[in-house]
């Protein structure tokens, strides 16, 4: 395979990529940048997120959550009951929502095979985060607001779901306690800020699946352990050793030779997010 290259940015998916000044230092006509974190490997050739270097559920500590957690400028799609949870990022509700019996979790990816991709088997943790976010949500009402676009193209709702009653924010429960990873898309990027925020947390006190080593991010120089893993939701980490723009397009370079090494694409309209 020549070389792994991805885009950051495309067919709507998002991509973020945060400098840590701390570890690397500039060099000339390029930013000094640290990129982790390939977010969407699952969805073909787009979907990856960069960001910088970066259990038990707590009734009390999550609902601190739910005041942390605004929905400002998100759009009302209504309230549902849920009543049963297929994964732990999504929900099946009563009454439907605009014709749609199932919810999934805005900026949420639990442990779990993606839909329509080859299996990899068992995820580590994949029952414990659907059990979790069964405990949450079986049961009690919802309401369900959206960011963006708010319906998927398998038909469900994509939505943050706040809590009946306490007011908790069901996204941040789950971060918080470490049973699922943040994945945002061009568009559904509401809040995205505040999960990374929990999601760093989490993975710092080594909650969740955070404490698993299947999860621990994969080094950008291990190009052969990569191709292995192509269609999986991973985090990679490494230093950007060059960056070329070439027609408008950024190119951030992992390794000393594109064409064999880890090599990321930030196309002309992702620039502006980063």
């Amino acid at each position: 395979m020549g070389g792994i290259r991805r885009n950051v940015v495309g067919d709507g998916m998002f991509g973020r990529l945060i400098v840590d000044p701390d570890r690397f230092r500039p060099f000339p006509g390029a930013p000094h940048a640290f990129g982790r974190g390939i977010r969407g490997f699952s969805r073909g050739s787009a979907g990856m997120r960069w960001r910088g270097y970066a259990a038990a559920l707590a009734v009390g500590l999550l609902s601190l959550w739910a005041a942390g957690a605004s929905a400002d400028g998100l759009a009302d799609l209504g309230t549902a009951r849920v009543v049963a949870v297929p994964a732990g990022d999504t929900l099946a509700i009563l009454p439907p929502i605009d014709g749609a019996e199932q919810v999934r979790l805005t900026g949420l990816r639990a442990p779990r095979e993606p839909l329509g991709r080859f299996s990899f088997g068992s995820w580590p943790l994949e029952e414990r985060s659907r059990a979790a976010l069964e405990d949450l949500t079986v049961g009690r009402r919802l309401r369900l607001r959206a960011g963006g676009r708010a319906m998927d193209r398998h038909g469900r709702l994509l939505a943050q779901a706040y809590r009946d009653g306490d007011g908790l924010w069901i996204q941040g429960a789950m971060l918080s306690g470490g049973l699922a990873r943040v994945e945002t898309f061009a568009g559904n990027d509401a809040l995205a800020t505040e999960m990374l925020r929990l999601e760093a947390r989490a993975r710092k006190a080594g909650k969740g699946l955070w404490a698993d080593r299947f999860y621990a991010p994969r080094r950008a120089a291990d190009v052969t352990g990569l191709e292995r893993l192509l269609g999986a939701f991973v985090l990679v980490e490494g230093p950007v050793r060059t960056a070329a723009r070439v027609r408008g397009t950024v190119y951030l370079n992992f390794g000393p030779d594109w064409r064999t090494d880890f090599t990321v694409r930030l196309k002309p309209a992702a620039r502006p997010r980063f």
